[in-house]
């Protein structure tokens, strides 16, 4: 579990002018200006630091974490990437239910909706992956409206940004350990892959922007009309390794690893043990995005969990 506090610094305001404005100068005003575009140029590198600070901690504490269950092991990992927004996810255990929760998100606002939704898992573990989203879609809604609002700072209005696009894609799911299977919400392109199958509940297999994919509807009439659409259940089978990519992850290959469609590319390296076959992953993800890397980082962040079932578990009929 990962409780992410925001610091971002607060930036300071300019003290209104005392000066009788007859006497103020038109170098007063420029300088003034000045003085807001830097207040404000601060204020944004503060946001995009804060994140970074953010995804440097998700990236430490989630380099590769492995969890040995009833029945089952699960291994994951996450690579940050440069572009805004981010993803993250969670795995927690009550009893013979986990509760898993991976995002993708395109902006500072929507990513903060995730991080303090998913510092809190623990208050929904109970209630299930349709009552998580509904509380993500509400709470995205809330600071969408409230990011529209002009500001008023320094003796100025601050109109907002209308052109960046506020979105997440989440999958939110259970794993029930008796009866082994996987159940839940997957609005967006995020890939279920292994030797025995492969899907994802999305209508569209262009991965290569996030406007393709189904994401939360930020509208709380239609949202039950989603989740009748892009609901699924699994069922695992004794001995499956079951790849769960996350979209930034398909988004930076292009479903291509290795010159071969990822979906083949999984089935080949099945025979491989956990910790090798998602470092395997991650090796060719680094490969194929050495040519368009920035700052060493991938343009989208990428996130992988694998399930593997052991041979000899005993299920629920």
């Amino acid at each position: 579990m990962f409780n992410m506090k925001k610091n971002i610094k607060k930036t300071t305001t300019i003290k209104k002018s005392k000066i009788n404005k007859k006497k103020q100068s038109p170098k007063t005003n420029i300088d003034e200006l000045v003085l807001l575009k830097n207040n404000l140029d601060d204020l944004v590198d503060n946001m995009q630091i804060e994140l970074e600070r953010v995804k440097g901690l998700h990236s430490k504490y989630v380099p590769r974490r492995y969890k040995d269950f009833k029945g089952m092991q699960i291994i994951s990992r996450y690579n940050a990437g440069d572009q805004s927004g981010g993803e993250f996810f969670d795995i927690i255990s009550d009893n013979n239910i986990l509760f898993l929760i991976m995002s993708h998100s395109t902006s500072y606002l929507s990513s903060n909706c995730v991080i303090s939704l998913i510092s809190k898992i623990n208050e929904y573990k109970n209630s299930g992956p349709e009552d998580f989203i509904k509380t993500l879609n509400t709470n995205l809604i809330k600071n969408i409206e409230e990011s529209f609002k002009p500001k008023y700072k320094g003796g100025k209005f601050i109109h907002p940004n209308l052109n960046i696009k506020h979105s997440i894609e989440i999958l939110a799911a259970e794993i029930d350990l008796k009866a082994l299977t996987v159940e839940g919400i997957n609005l967006g392109t995020t890939l279920f892959s292994s030797q025995y199958t492969n899907f994802n509940t999305s209508d569209t297999t262009d991965t290569s922007t996030t406007s393709a994919a189904p994401t939360i509807p930020q509208d709380s009439e239609r949202i039950d009309q989603f989740f009748n659409h892009y609901s699924f259940k699994y069922k695992l089978q004794r001995g499956e390794k079951l790849v769960i990519l996350s979209p930034g992850f398909r988004k930076n290959i292009k479903d291509i690893l290795d010159n071969i469609d990822i979906n083949n590319f999984i089935k080949l390296h099945q025979e491989k043990k956990l910790p090798d076959l998602i470092d395997e992953l991650f090796f060719q993800l680094k490969k194929s995005n050495d040519y368009n890397m920035s700052n060493n980082y991938p343009i989208y962040d990428s996130s992988s969990i694998i399930i593997e079932v052991n041979e000899n578990v005993i299920t629920e009929a």
